[in-house]
């Protein structure tokens, strides 16, 4: 799951820094089965603060539970605690939901509610598995905006390496999520790596 949060890093990115691309019809490629997961890290970079976590499963993230939003002057331990009590409480719900799956008619509101997320997903016991997958995920809007507009710093020296390769010269944003996620000072110089979900796998070479 990091590694696509990685990879879905750099599509925003495209889509942040590539207006004239978009312009011209330009369309970063992935798989359609993708889009549940596209949308669901779209809306964690874009929409959601540092103070807002999404309950999701960690299988199919976009199917979500619910959005809480903690005060800014917790500690990460009252934090932890208020995070901890709420998925238990969505782990329940899911559980009961399995004892009572056949006999739909007997769910609460809320548990058809979450009854209804899973239509779509065919597997045996989903509701039980489902329970031991309630994942909280932190909003990183600031920290994306932030990442994208540091970012730019690095752009003259990637197209710059982009000229000695082979690599398609309208992915050239596509690599600069590592200045995003990690902001610390190190040599520009090294292998970076663009494939599968990105599509051709690509290494680059530089230094």
């Amino acid at each position: 799951m990091e590694r696509f949060a990685i990879f879905v890093l750099g599509v925003l990115l495209l889509i942040a820094s590539a207006g004239k691309l978009e312009a011209e019809g330009f369309r970063f490629p992935y798989r359609e089965e993708l889009a549940g997961e596209v949308a669901f890290w779209k809306q964690i970079f874009t929409r959601y603060s540092k103070n807002q976590y999404v309950l999701h499963d960690s299988e199919y993230p976009f199917i979500q539970y619910n959005v809480i939003t903690l005060d800014s002057t917790l500690s990460p331990r009252q934090r932890d605690r208020i995070l901890r009590q709420a998925k238990r409480e969505i782990s329940d719900l899911l559980k009961g939901i399995h004892a009572r799956q056949h006999t739909p008619w007997l769910l609460s509101e809320q548990e058809k509610e979450i009854y209804r997320k899973f239509e779509a997903i065919q597997e045996p016991d989903k509701f039980l598995a489902a329970s031991r997958r309630v994942r909280a995920q932190q909003g990183i809007r600031e920290q994306f905006k932030a990442g994208v507009e540091r970012s730019f710093a690095y752009l003259p020296h990637i197209r710059k390496v982009f000229r000695c390769t082979a690599f398609p010269k309208k992915w050239g944003t596509c690599p600069i999520w590592n200045p995003v996620l990690t902001p610390v000072p190190y040599p520009m110089c090294g292998r970076w790596v663009c494939g599968n979900l990105c599509g051709p796998r690509h290494d680059i070479l530089c230094g």
